[in-house]
């Protein structure tokens, strides 16, 4: 499931993202030990912004929340955050 990390905290380990395909999901709980170094990102850690690649199953002590098995980042940052950028940097 195509996503983007929407939170993450690098001190506990954990942060949500949020479906970039189907907005009525809830936000999807993402652990660092599910996060699968690729050639892009080697790191443990997401930072907001990026653009996922996930696998998600239901909360086993709650089926209404999704959890993330399997992350793989398809665009750092910096690359997601210039493909959102407004033409001209912003400036009229």
């Amino acid at each position: 499931m195509r996503c983007s990390c929407i939170k993450y905290d690098r001190a506990r380990g954990f942060g949500f993202a949020v479906s970039a395909t189907d907005p009525t999901l809830p936000d999807i709980f993402v652990h660092c030990s599910v996060i699968e170094p690729t050639a892009i990102w080697a790191r443990k850690f997401l930072l907001p912004g990026m653009e996922l690649d996930l696998d998600v199953a239901p909360d086993p002590r709650d089926p209404e929340r999704l959890v993330a098995t399997s992350v793989r980042v398809l665009a750092p940052v910096h690359i997601a955050i210039q493909r959102n950028a407004p033409p001209n940097g912003g400036r009229s």
